[in-house]
Parts: structure tokens; sequence; C-alpha cells
């Protein structure tokens, strides 16, 4: 599904796609949500209404996907949009390294106990929002040191074969 959102992109941006794909996927959400066995659920039994846990995840993935075919064609013209463009690519850059190093600054953060919080409060955002950082910082100069010189380094060894 991904590499469909990725690959076909529509010539023109159809809103009903765009609006109708974003209602849908707000609708999974939700339904997912009251099948995650969590404290909003406790004494009912609305999940036995609900299709299986694997099923609404497949289908939340399909409606993002024809979600993302509509947002990708959107072009930044404000001001906001620009900086939030450019925030994304400069994430972009860096974002395999993300991948292959956030589960080690997870186990890093596991072993050195840090809390993992049983409720959303100021306390357990600050902690999300620091480990987020850190863990963005540790790929960035992984990035750096590294990937971001991969050209140069195929071309010194083409050289020298």
């Amino acid at each position: 599904m991904g590499a469909f959102a990725y690959l076909i992109i529509p010539k023109k941006i159809n809103k009903l796609f765009l609006w109708g794909s974003f209602i849908v996927m707000i609708c999974f959400i939700i339904l997912l949500q009251l099948t995650s066995g969590s404290r909003l659920n406790e004494g009912t039994d609305i999940s036995q209404y609900l299709p299986n846990r694997q099923a609404l995840e497949l289908l939340f993935a399909f409606f993002f996907c024809l979600f993302l075919r509509q947002l990708i064609i959107i072009k930044p013209i404000k001001k906001w949009t620009l900086k939030i463009n450019q925030i994304g690519t400069r994430l972009a850059a860096f974002s395999y390294t993300l991948y292959l190093t956030h589960v080690l600054v997870l186990r890093m953060f596991e072993y050195f106990h840090v809390p993992k919080s049983e409720s959303v409060n100021f306390i357990s955002i600050s902690w999300y929002i620091g480990e987020l950082t850190i863990a963005l910082l540790v790929a960035y100069v992984v990035y750096w040191c590294f990937e971001k010189r991969t050209a140069e380094v195929k071309s010194w060894i083409k050289s020298k074969l």
C-alpha cells in the first residue's frame, strides 16, 4: 500500500478523496481505540460488535494511503506550510538512519530504567519529548558521520578501483 501511495501519484487533487479519506481515517482511529482494551472500554462489550483489530488496521492503512496520495499533490504556498515542508525535508534526509537507530535508543532507555508512564500528564509528555529529542540527535549524529558521506566514499572507492 505504501508503494501504491508513493508510486501512483494522481495528476490533480480530488477534494472528495482528500476529505473523504481523512474522515474515514479518523473513524478508523476511533474504532481502533475502541478495540485497544483501554480503560475507556472497561465494563462495556463494544468490541464484540467491531471487526477484529487486524482488519481495522488494514482498512485504516488503505484509507491513509488514499489520503497521502491526495496530500502529496498539494504544493506548499503559505509561509507556515513552506516551513513545515522545510522541516519535513530535513527530517527525511536522515529518516533511514532514524529507522535503524531508534530501537537501540529505546533499549538504552530501558537499560537506564527511564520510567514508563501509566497515564498522560505533563511529566510523561516531557519524558516523551526528551526521548524523541535524544533519538533524533543520535540518528542525526550517525547520519552525519556515515550516511551523509556515502556519495563521497563511493566516488573515492570507484577512483581507486
